[in-house]
């Protein structure tokens, strides 16, 4: 051995092993010294011997040893200092840096380091020390390893006292260390340490560096002395011995506590060993052993089939102990931050147990980048003291020694009360999949609202260790059986508490109707380590007509836990053998078999009798070649999951055993009814309803449960629709989970095609993730959908059941889908994705709980059809009621002249983020004179802010480049210089032109942006597609251009072959597979335009169909203390980059834009809910919007807003561009004002144009055109323009030569040289044949052009 170690190490936490500890020259990578060496000192004990330091240095002065330290000045920006060169230190993931040092200023000293796997220094290759700068030394430790880059051969080692400027300062250093950490351990250098052999093992031998004895029985044993020492800080074990080649195969390690002082096998753990004679390490995580608590009293090591003999011998070279006790942080002390750094966050003080900070900047928190102790498998609770002045909820980042970098991928959220006051939040941390291995950073950030000047205070940061525990899934490969058929029952076990499971073992047992092929019930199991999983699958057979079940047992040391799940045996349903579509609605018993049936001329339920009762209902679909199709089955009707004395869970399955039939006055009903009892004594007495009358397409279902004594019970579920069993199976044309997700072919549900956080795990989401509430497949032009009330009072109390969604069912790898409904979620202590609860609901006896849902089938060439047919059934909400106009404008005003204004730059903000800098927006100058029309009182003001941002506009043909959400040009029929925007305009569509594809698509050409890439280079872009293909036709229908008229339809053709899945509208960082309700909106407006250019219908009924599309996106219920939730829109089923999700988080300004497509299509289609569902999006908007008239960016509106926490995001704070707009589309549509955007009208320029040769003439104008002619002699164009009196705008005119003169009103304008000058007037582009009137409005003004 060639380190110089010390004797036995107790109690000594921090202790670092040196090779050269207490020697004046340091271990340095040298000629001298080649091979890397494993631990380095530096003690400056030597005065003027500087060791190497210093050589090279920065801003420092005055650089010595003496008194034991190393001295130095801080004088100049960025002080830092060098270790000597080439270090050399090998380094390892136990390694521990310590140093010594004070001084008077800085917040940290951070330690660069480059290796020869990463060479150069780097601001990534850096361990922050947070230091106090009292002028006192103190002793700081810190494990190098939590930075990725530490691997290879340290060659180079900075100090930096850090921030930059922390001068002047004087800083002593009195030693630096880097080692291996040991926190308690045995060397035998020299000394047994109190070691002593105790079985068929002679004396042990003290050498210079180990013990050993000669091996005289089969299980020699070593034991030590009382240690009397904590677990948790003996955790981890490493123990470096050899045995000779065949003279064992593993090692025992046992122990003893305080509380149970003997050795047993239930305190013990085994070891493989390599016997060969070579030393080897053993690393132990003794920690996870489930009796490693409390204090340890002994160890004994002792090996199993050891070979005794002449030469047999076992030695031991030394046993070392790292701690993994849990830090805590109180700040105790005053002044002392223990750790903690500061971002964005002004330190106030550390002073009677509580770290107080103030927001100084716009990504407040706080971090930790040096935690040890924190094993994410074992400690999942993380506990909060803390109080804010302002937020909306905490997001904590974390690292992990295999992940260890912050990432949106380890992120969890938690609301938080901001009043200032302490608050205790915890914080199931192991919940998320990532919290595993080795935490070793931590970041609090303070999110949502307005955070400015805000008080940010931690009192408490704490974790806790998880008691044992498991998660226990019981899966069928069938739902149910028939006599003679088998399935396969898989248990899944996932260890989900703070210690292993030692010799564990899983038990299946099956009741009555069953019976278990194979393996045998009880199956022995590997250990389960915290965070490890198992799996056990069983076949069984169904043997006789049974409400069967299977229940589960996991058995291990002092652990025992159960679980169970339905399987029941039914008697085989009939075929559905109907020749003729039923007329009216029916329901009735047959009276051969008992099997109930429900139908109408749509839908059929049947419930086939079995010897036990009814055990299943199937759900049938009319289909004109087939008739009856199987859709669905759900059995059983419904179960109750109950919590049991033992740990176990016991399925109490609903099947009842009497059916009634009733129709009367084109209603027809069934009823079941029964009774059973669960393995406690207990009774559930339970009562279905199915009502379906004549035309309907939705069967409504009602359950009704209650037990005659007090129940633990852990869900009530029911109904869950298998979708496909026993028909089409798995397979789908489309699925739909509005919110969440919409699935084409094979597509799997909760997939990372969208989102790559732990978001995309989607099986039952948090309730305020789900649009609107229903769920649907579509199969061969047929959807089933399971639809439900939100907002129902299951208990009379509480609310929002949980949604299950499995498409294809991957949760039980069944043939089919899974849609289901249970009465306890997230609200009621059910985690997300999960689906028992954690604390159990006390069901008081006899109290009925009441779940209801609705089960639709209708023939759909579109999933979202099933959407349509619920707001048909159920009704949109009634719009919110909101600001009146007048206050709209008001804070329309407020933004567009002072909040989102900027003087010096003459321009606005798109956002309230100043390095986005403003721009003269062409949008903001339509919406700003649209406002300004609407209050007199302020029209100057506007008039001179448009002056002031036209003034700053260089290139004025950027006035007809459509820009902002609401893509649109028509700016400059507002506010003049048509000729430059109008070439601005032509120019933007030729691009258009020329960068489409020959398909009609425009493709994505960015794959190189983000990695993972969004999607590939030439993929066609739905969403963009549209949006280009209406630009274009909006352009040919103002000018005639017959070649952007091609390309428009040739992009519309595109999109038809694009699938009927909104998507690809946000590709700057949306992946190009993502649902979006942009791409709605956009091809809503594409169809409606094209149907404006064409007059064809079957543009207006494609228009129909994209609008429909948009409607899975729009909250159609809501919760009372969220009141924006109504009609909010959540932008994508997805994530941005794949990293950002947005379920549950609405983008009010995507909604908008598919609101102002509505509104354009009402018009054309006033059947269907578009005006109601437009109003309520826009009504949302306005109530995220900031409103108050001492908020900072009044009249703004929030880019997002998280539902889960309730939460604006006053950072990101939106312009008003598409509020107002949709707000004045409106009022169009309402018959209340003027379009805000410019329509244009092809009047003929002969009045016969079958029989003379003419042309059209294309009027393209902000008013309303009325009455429009043309003469018998060609020489005259007439036209009424309906506009509010007194406002000013352009009219352009194409495709005529140069007039002779123009009037309005029977008065002469005069042909202007320069229109914006002048007051009215006209003008004639010899080289573009557009003439442009400026006209100043008389409410209705006759235009004649005489030719």
């Amino acid at each position: 051995m060639t380190m110089n170690r010390t004797r036995r190490m107790r109690g000594l936490i921090g202790a670092i092993v040196f090779a050269m500890l207490c020697t004046s020259a340091p271990a340095v990578y040298s000629e001298a010294s080649p091979e890397p060496v494993n631990a380095i000192g530096y003690e400056f004990n030597e005065d003027g011997n500087l060791e190497g330091w210093g050589e090279f240095h920065n801003g420092i002065e005055d650089l010595r040893v003496e008194d034991g330290a190393l001295q130095l000045r801080a004088t100049g920006e960025d002080p830092n200092w060098f270790a000597p060169a080439s270090v050399g230190l090998q380094t390892s993931a136990e390694q521990k840096i310590t140093f010594r040092m004070k001084a008077t200023k800085g917040d940290s000293v951070a330690i660069y380091f480059d290796t020869d796997v990463s060479p150069g220094l780097a601001q990534f290759k850096r361990i922050v020390v947070p230091i106090l700068p009292d002028g006192e030394y103190h002793e700081y430790s810190i494990n190098p390893s939590l930075n990725s880059y530490w691997t290879g051969v340290v060659q180079t080692l900075r100090m930096d006292l850090e921030p930059s400027g922390s001068y002047p300062a004087d800083v002593s250093v009195d030693y630096f260390r880097i080692g291996e950490r040991v926190d308690f351990g045995y060397e035998f250098n020299g000394q047994a340490d109190g070691w002593s052999a105790t079985q068929d093992l002679t004396d042990l031998q003290a050498g210079s560096s180990s013990i050993a004895g000669a091996i005289t029985g089969p299980n020699p044993a070593i034991s030590s002395s009382p240690i009397n020492e904590q677990a948790d800080k003996l955790g981890e074990i490493k123990i470096r011995t050899r045995v000779g080649s065949g003279n064992a195969d593993s090692m025992i390690i046992a122990f003893t506590t305080n509380e149970s002082p003997d050795f047993s096998e239930e305190k013990q753990l085994v070891v493989p060993l390599t016997a060969d004679g070579a030393y080897h390490e053993y690393a132990v995580s003794i920690w996870e052993h489930p009796s490693w608590n409390g204090q340890i009293d002994r160890l004994r090591l002792s090996l199993q089939g050891a070979a005794h003999g002449e030469g047999a011998e076992w030695e031991v070279d030394y046993i070392r102990f790292q701690s993994v006790a849990l830090p805590s942080f109180d700040w105790n002390v005053d002044g002392n931050a223990q750790g903690w750094l500061l971002n964005d966050l002004s330190l106030i003080q550390v002073s009677d147990g509580v770290l107080r900070t103030k927001v100084s900047g716009g990504d407040p928190y706080f971090g930790n980048e040096s935690l040890e102790g924190i094993i994410g498998e074992r400690d999942k609770t993380l506990t909060v003291r803390m109080s804010a002045t302002a937020g909306d909820y905490v997001s904590i980042f974390f690292a992990t020694n295999t992940a260890p970098m912050y990432a949106e991928v380890q992120r969890i959220d938690f609301p938080i009360i901001a009043d200032g006051n302490m608050h205790d939040y915890t914080i199931d941390t192991g919940d998320h999949p990532e919290w595993k291995g080795k935490i070793i950073k931590l970041r609090m950030d303070l999110e949502g609202g307005d955070r400015a000047q805000a008080e940010f205070s931690l009192d408490e940061v704490r974790f806790t260790s998880s008691p044992a525990s498991a998660n226990l899934t019981v899966k069928r490969s069938k739902p149910a059986l028939q006599a003679g058929e088998e399935a396969d029952i898989t248990f899944d076990i996932r260890n989900t508490g703070g210690k292993a499971f030692f010799n564990p073992q899983a038990e299946l047992t099956v009741t009555e109707g069953l019976e278990i092929v194979s393996p045998a019930s009880i199956v022995p199991l590997e250990k389960l380590r915290p965070g490890g999983t198992a799996s056990v699958t069983w076949r069984v057979k169904g043997i006789a007509e049974s409400p069967a079940s299977v229940s589960v047992k996991l058995s291990a040391s002092g652990y025992d836990q159960s679980n169970s799940a339905a399987l029941p045996v039914l008697k085989a349903a009939p075929a559905a053998q109907q020749d003729e579509q039923p007329k009216k609605a029916n329901a009735f018993i047959e009276q051969a078999s008992g099997n109930a049936v429900l139908e109408n001329e749509h839908t059929r339920i049947v419930a086939p009798k079995s010897s036990f009762g009814y055990g299943q209902y199937q759900v049938y679909a009319w289909d004109e070649s087939q008739g009856w199709k199987l859709m669905a089955s759900v059995q059983p009707f419904a179960a109750a999951i109950v919590k049991l004395a033992d740990n176990g869970a016991e399925t109490v399955s609903f099947h009842p055993k009497q059916a009634a039939a009733d129709t009367r006055g084109g209603t027809a009903s069934l009823r079941f009814q029964g009774d059973v009892i669960d393995s406690s004594g207990r009774k559930w007495t339970y009562e279905f309803d199915f009502i379906l009358n004549r035309d309907d397409q939705q069967v409504k279902t009602s359950q009704r449960v209650r037990a005659d004594r007090d129940a633990e019970l852990l869900n009530l579920i029911g109904p869950v629709l298998t979708v496909g069993e026993g028909s089409f199976g798995a397979a789908k044309d489309e699925a739909l989970f509005p919110g969440l997700e919409w699935l084409v072919g094979d597509e799997v549900s909760s997939s990372k095609l969208d989102v790559h956080t732990p978001a995309h795990l989607r099986l039952v989401p948090h309730p305020y993730k789900i649009t609107v509430p229903l769920m649907a497949v579509r199969q061969d032009e047929h959807i089933v959908s399971l639809s439900w009330d939100p907002k129902q009072k299951w208990d009379g109390v509480h609310d929002l059941p949980a949604a299950k969604f499995a498409s294809p069912n991957w949760v039980e790898n069944q043939n089919n889908h899974v849609m289901g409904l249970s009465a306890l979620s997230v609200a009621n202590g059910v985690k997300e994705n999960e689906e028992l609860a954690q604390t159990a609901y006390p069901l008081i006896a006899n109290k009925t709980i009441t779940l209801k849902a609705d089960i639709t089938t209708a023939e759909a060439e579109s999933v979202s059809e099933a959407v349509s047919l619920y707001v048909k059934e159920e009704g949109l909400p009634n719009v919110p009621q909101v600001n009146s106009f007048a206050k709209q404008v008001d804070l329309g005003l407020d933004a567009y002249l002072r909040t989102y204004w900027d003087p010096v730059t003459k321009g606005w903000l798109h956002v309230n983020i100043e390095s986005w800098g403003t721009n003269q927006y062409p949008s903001d100058m339509t919406s700003l004179m649209l406002l300004g029309m609407s209050d007199p009182s302020r029209k100057a003001d506007v008039e001179a802010v448009i002056s002031q941002s036209l003034s700053a506009v260089t290139d004025k043909n950027k006035l007809g480049v459509p820009d902002y959400h609401i893509a649109q040009s028509q700016a400059s029929f507002y506010v003049g210089y048509m000729d430059e925007a109008l070439a601005g305009l032509k120019n933007n569509m030729q691009g258009l032109i020329n960068s489409q594809h020959s398909s009609g698509a425009w493709l994505y050409g960015s794959e190189d942006a983000y990695n993972p890439p969004l999607g590939s280079n030439g993929t066609p872009l739905l969403g963009q597609t549209a949006l280009n293909a209406k630009l274009l036709l909006k352009y040919a229908a103002m000018t005639g251009n017959e070649q952007a008229k091609e390309a428009g339809l040739k992009g519309l053709s595109a999109v038809e072959a694009m699938g009927n899945v909104p998507r690809a509208s946000q590709p700057w960082e949306v992946p190009l597979h993502t649902p979006d309700i942009l791409a709605s909106g956009h091809t809503v407006g594409a169809y409606i335009q094209a149907y404006k250019l064409t007059g064809d219908e079957a543009y207006i009924d494609k228009a129909i169909e994209w609008a429909k599309t948009g409607l899975p996106f729009v909250y159609t219920w809501g919760v009372e203390d969220r009141p924006v939730m109504e009609y909010a829109t959540i932008p994508i089923f997805g994530a941005s980059a794949y990293n950002n999700p947005w379920f549950a988080v609405p983008v009010q300004w995507n909604g908008l834009v598919y609101a102002y497509e509505l509104l354009e299509l009402v018009p054309y289609d006033k059947s269907g809910p578009w005006k109601k569902a437009a109003d309520g999006i826009l009504a949302s908007a306005e109530l995220q919007q900031a409103s108050d008239s001492d908020e900072p960016w009044r009249g703004g509106y929030p880019d997002n807003w998280r539902l889960i926490t309730n939460s604006r995001s006053d950072t990101v704070m939106l312009n008003p561009e598409e509020i107002v707009k949709t707000i004045f589309m409106q009022r169009y549509v309402e018959g209340k004002g003027p379009k805000p955007d410019v329509q244009s009208t092809v009047i003929p320029s002969c009045n016969n144009p079958k029989k003379q040769d003419c042309t059209n003439v294309y009027v393209t104008t902000l008013a309303k055109v009325k009455e429009h002619s043309a003469s018998h002699s060609q020489q005259k164009v007439a036209f009424d323009l309906i506009y509010p009196a007194g406002e000013t705008s352009y009219v352009l005119v194409v495709n005529r030569e140069k007039p002779k003169s123009v009037s309005v009103n029977g008065s002469q304008l005069d042909l202007q040289a320069d229109l914006n000058s002048a007051a009215s007037g006209w003008k004639y582009s010899e080289d573009t044949g557009y003439l442009i009137l400026k006209l100043k409005h008389a409410k209705q003004d006759k235009v004649k052009i005489q030719y």
